[in-house]
This record gives structure tokens, sequence and C-alpha cells, in this order.
């Protein structure tokens, strides 16, 4: 998973991925400011946000925001609202310093309907492929396409491990062989990283 933010303040993402294809998805906030401010840490850093400070350990960080967060708050990071043009997005909390958040569709290149992109081979091809360099140069397609989209959060590329063939979204995933699916997904995330 690919994160792009649109504002100052960047985004964090921790991602589950489980067997059968689902996600699940703990966000938090980091900024981009190093400066100190005597009254709130670091300048651009709200005092009642502490978990902005990207010189905290990302753990310590999430563990902040969570202990700050209602049940409902932490369903809403997980379950989407709308879908026009993003396939859901997460809604803006300004309490916790979070900011707004589109997510689409990217596995196999921009989806969602969107126009004007490449359709990229299926992830099986390419893990096929054993090439860490093709594996970036795809990646950098994708995170060129999705940025220019204005996209915040592309959700690929899939790296689950194939172990049913009855999974109607294996071809997006790369292998049954974890080691040459780590492999090639950690080059893909370089080459999308880098756009």
């Amino acid at each position: 998973m690919w994160i792009r933010s649109k504002t100052r303040v960047g985004v964090l993402v921790v991602t589950v991925t489980i067997f059968t294809g689902f996600e699940v998805i703990v966000l938090t906030g980091c900024s981009t400011k190093t400066q100190q401010s005597p009254r709130s840490g670091p300048i651009g850093i709200p005092a009642d946000c502490p978990w902005l400070n990207s010189h905290l350990a990302i753990a310590k960080r999430v563990a902040m925001v969570t202990r700050k967060m209602t049940l409902a708050e932490e369903i809403g990071l997980v379950e989407g609202h709308g879908m026009t043009p993003d396939v859901g997005d997460i809604q803006e909390n300004s309490a916790l310093c979070l900011p707004w958040l589109g997510l689409r569709d990217g596995p196999l290149g921009v989806g969602d309907g969107a126009t004007g992109v490449t359709q990229l081979p299926a992830g099986a091809a390419l893990a096929a492929t054993f090439s860490r360099r093709l594996a970036r140069k795809y990646g950098e397609v994708v995170g060129a396409e999705q940025a220019v989209k204005g996209t915040a959060v592309s959700l690929g590329p899939t790296i689950n491990i194939d172990r049913d063939p009855r999974w109607g979204r294996e071809y997006e995933s790369f292998a049954e062989d974890p080691y040459v699916a780590a492999r090639i997904a950690a080059a893909e995330i370089q080459g999308i990283q880098s756009q």
C-alpha cells in the first residue's frame, strides 16, 4: 500500500494483509518539521497531537493516537465512506490531526474507472519474470500515475500469498512462494515510493 499526502502532514500506514484478501489499516500522522518550540514541541505540531512528531518511534506514535481514539473513530479508519472517484475514503479527524484520505485501487495500475492511465500486466506475470528491476519500473509507473490522479492511498500492490486458486483476486498477487513475492513486492514498492 502506497501513501501520498495532499497536505503538509504526512501519514503513516501500517497494513496487515490477511490471507482472505482483507486489509486492516491503522493510521497516524507524522510531521516533516523538526524545529522545536517551547510551547508546543516541534514547530507545526499541535500540543494536543504529539504523535505527529516524526522523531518518536512508530510504535509509540501509534499507541499515543489510538489511546485518544474512540471505538467509532477506529472503525472509521477501516471502513471507508465515499466511493467517487475513489473506492472509499477516510474522513478527516481534525481533533486527532488526521487528514482526509482518498483510497484508490492500484495493484495493476490506477483503477476505479480512471482514464488516461496504463493497464499493467497481472502481478503473477510480473513475478514470473523474477526481475526486481522490472518490478521497480512497474512500481514507478503506478506511483507516477497515482500521483497525477491525486491519489492519497493506492491500494496495491497485492502481496497476499497464493494458497488457494479459488481466490478471485489471485492474479493481482505475485506468487505462492513467499520469497519471490517478498522480493518482487519490495522492488515494486520502492518504485512507487520513488515517485
